[in-house]
């Protein structure tokens, strides 16, 4: 399988991946799946690469905070945070200053919301 780039996986690459994999989940994989797996490990990587160090640098620390909970309860839970749960981890009093945050964190590409509404971050599913 190519990733995007045109290139193929070495067969060293793929049986690095499938013993990681193996130790981590104690399952194994098929040849089919660690190479799809180690595609995506390269488009994912690719993307977190082109991020640049300024774009990362340039948030604010309530930016950087809201964004860190934001991933979390992505993570954790699956699901969106409000508006309103956004401004008072941060330390924010009303949800409309919240909100700016959350405008700020799109303008500066971080963030988007899905046709759902839902927030999501830039560069994941």
């Amino acid at each position: 399988m190519e990733n995007k780039n045109g290139r193929r996986l070495s067969a060293e690459a793929i049986e690095n991946l499938r013993t990681i994999y193996y130790e981590e989940f104690d399952e194994e994989l098929t040849d089919d799946g660690v190479e799809v797996m180690g595609v995506e490990l390269l488009h994912f990587f690719s993307l977190l690469w082109s991020l640049k160090a300024s774009d990362i640098d340039e948030l604010t620390d309530q930016e950087s905070r809201a964004l860190e909970f934001i991933r979390r309860t992505l993570d954790a839970e699956q699901r969106s945070p409000s508006v309103r749960e956004i401004a008072h981890v941060i330390g924010l009093k009303s949800s409309r200053s919240g909100f700016r945050v959350v405008q700020r964190l799109i303008a500066k590409e971080v963030l988007h919301r899905a046709k759902d509404g839902k927030l999501k971050v830039n560069g994941r599913t």
